[in-house]
């Protein structure tokens, strides 16, 4: 029969103190420790009947005197669970042995069988000693200030300075940075055995969407009754942008039941946290996934979050700062009004490109970026290229709406040039900018053949243009009579000798290559005119 128990084994889910704080003085402050257990037999079955109940305080874990014990007569015990009440007397004879140092431990005898080992009171217990006047330094509570105290000075408290922020600013500072405990309301929870599934335990944070989370800790408080293999995965709430991370899957027995803790420092997932948005409802999900389906050998009993945060820009001032030593920023700065500074002052580098997309470097981010857009390196700027050779180098269609002023390369001849026989040239240089250009040239001449049909070549360092074709300036034959006439004739060239020409300088020559007695020029300009562009031919 159930009721037949050889062994019990008794373990130690929480304890919990609360202070029944209606007394007018410390000493009359009533003492009360729940305790809630665990209590199965020797097979590993939860009680489910009453015991007799008798436990002592002890200041060591094995051995002397119990410097205050309580026969709680018979208690229930439902399903395993021991709930009971100590201390519940006024004389706070267990506040005063708690009191008493530092390091207590619990026995219990149930039906005059003794539990062992003895559990040790850890410090949630001692919060028993707030309701001693020792807290207040050994000065009686009615000599300190009250309300009434403070009202008879005309000072109302909802008025009194809720930070050192607030004191020194009358309000117009406010610490928008926060340390804060999000604790789950789920806990405790039965794990079940052999549930691949597990159970969640959910808890909410007090953030608005918009905050931003600088540091974090997970924490979970697991009670195991026989050894099993438990899986733990956080899953973090939808803001935050983060998947589940797996938190624990190992074996554990009963003497491992204890609080486990984990930061990006020694979870290196949890990093994935940080700077990411709080708000929202985080789960726990824990799951027993060795032996059987049906029994409960592990209970979650904690689950809560610890974390710094920043809830909208941290320090928010909302009235006037002055400042008359440095002024150290490593972040954005958001001015929405003026800021009239009366010094020189040492502005954070900021990339001139920013400067060029509209005139608020602070904005740029907002900009929808696809490829390169603008960049600037070395004092050059970049249009659609992050390499930018020029000053101001644009890789694709440019539209210009105003004026284009571009540089041009004339020679001018007021005398005719014979160039019969290749004896007299045109000379003319060149600065090719870049090395994927073509070439497109324009040149005039006053040109006069007498005898013959003459030609000139156009040639580049010597060479002539192999792709698309020679440059050649031809005239007809004007049966001897001295006759010039002005002649404009275009190019382009990609190649000389079948190479692209290279980015640099060049030398242009206009030579003779057919015909005689042949002049060009006159007294009347003869220019030619090189520019670089971008072309294929098909």
């Amino acid at each position: 029969m159930r009721h037949n128990v050889v062994s019990r084994r008794l373990v130690k889910l929480s304890t919990a103190a609360m202070v029944m704080a209606f007394a007018a003085t410390a000493s009359a402050v009533p003492m009360h420790l729940d305790y809630r257990g665990w209590l199965v037999d020797s097979m590993g079955n939860p009680v489910d009947h009453s015991v007799n109940v008798k436990v002592g305080l002890f200041n060591a874990n094995s051995g002397g005197s119990a410097i205050w014990w309580e026969d709680l007569g018979s208690q229930n015990v439902n399903d395993g669970y021991l709930l009971i009440t100590l201390g519940d007397d006024e004389a706070g004879a267990l506040r005063d042995a708690l009191a008493s140092g530092t390091n207590h431990w619990l026995e219990f005898t149930l039906d005059n069988q003794v539990m062992a080992p003895r559990q040790k009171i850890h410090a949630v217990a001692y919060a028993q000693v707030a309701g001693n006047a020792g807290w207040l330094g050994g000065v009686d509570a009615s000599g300190y200030a009250t309300k009434t105290w403070l009202d008879s000075y005309s000072a109302d408290p909802a008025n009194l300075p809720k930070d050192g922020l607030d004191e020194v600013s009358n309000g117009t500072l406010s610490n928008e940075f926060a340390g804060v405990q999000a604790t789950s309301e789920d806990t405790p929870i039965n794990i079940p055995d052999n549930t691949p599934g597990g159970v969640n335990a959910d808890l909410t944070t007090a953030e608005a969407l918009g905050a931003e989370m600088r540091s974090i800790i997970v924490s979970f408080k697991i009670t195991v009754n026989i050894v099993s293999k438990i899986k733990v995965t956080l899953v973090p709430s939808g803001p935050t942008g983060v998947g589940p991370i797996e938190l624990m899957n190992q074996t554990l027995t009963p003497a491992q039941s204890a609080t486990y803790q984990y930061t990006p420092g020694s979870l290196p997932a949890l990093a994935a946290l940080i700077n990411s948005d709080p708000s929202g409802t985080w789960t726990l999900n824990v799951a027993d996934t060795d032996l059987t389906g049906g029994t409960s050998n592990a209970i979650l009993d904690e689950f809560k979050i610890v974390y710094n945060v920043i809830r909208s820009n941290g320090l928010n001032a909302t009235g006037k700062l002055d400042l008359t030593g440095d002024y150290d920023i490593t972040g954005d700065v958001d001015v929405t009004g003026d800021a009239a500074l009366p010094q020189d002052v040492n502005a954070m580098s900021v990339d001139a490109v920013q400067y060029l997309k509209n005139g608020a470097p602070l904005e740029a981010d907002y900009w929808l970026r696809t490829g390169n857009d603008i960049s600037y390196t070395g004092g050059n700027i970049g249009i659609g290229t992050n390499s930018p050779s020029e000053a101001l180098d644009v890789n694709g269609d440019l539209r210009i709406d105003g004026a284009l002023i571009s540089q041009h390369q004339l020679r001018y001849s007021d005398a005719d040039f014979d160039q019969d026989g290749g004896l007299n040239y045109h000379i003319f240089t060149f600065e090719k900018k870049r090395a994927d250009t073509i070439l497109y040239i324009q040149w005039h001449e006053n040109f006069r053949c007498i005898n013959g049909d003459c030609s000139r070549e156009l040639r580049i360092d010597g060479q002539s243009c192999s792709e698309p074709r020679s440059m050649y300036f031809g005239h007809h034959n004007t049966q001897g009579n001295n006759e010039h006439r002005p002649t404009t004739a275009g190019y382009f060239c990609s190649k000389v000798a079948g190479q692209p020409i290279a980015a640099g300088n060049h030398e242009f020559r206009v030579v003779h290559v057919g015909g005689a007695d042949n002049w060009v020029g006159w007294n009347t300009a003869t220019f030619i005119h090189i520019e670089e562009v971008y072309g294929e031919f098909k």
